[in-house]
């Protein structure tokens, strides 16, 4: 799944709670949230361009966090 694609591990979160993270490269929204899912994520953090936003996967929908979180880099 996703074999095919670029991506990079990270970490997410500090301090106290860390955990691994994937970074991918070239997924869409819907591609992304079907990672998510397949994973038993509750959420994942979408990416376009500079800006990022939290996205909540619920149960038969996506609520997208309008707080949009920006790179400085």
């Amino acid at each position: 799944m996703i074999q095919d694609r670029p991506f990079r591990m990270g970490i997410n979160g500090d301090g106290g709670w860390a955990e691994p993270s994937v970074i991918l490269s070239r997924v869409s929204l819907r591609e992304a949230a079907a990672l998510g899912r397949h994973f038993g994520q509750a959420a994942v953090l979408f990416g376009v361009g500079r800006r990022a936003a939290l996205v909540w996967l619920w149960p038969g929908r996506m609520v997208i966090e309008r707080r949009w979180v920006t790179s400085s880099a």
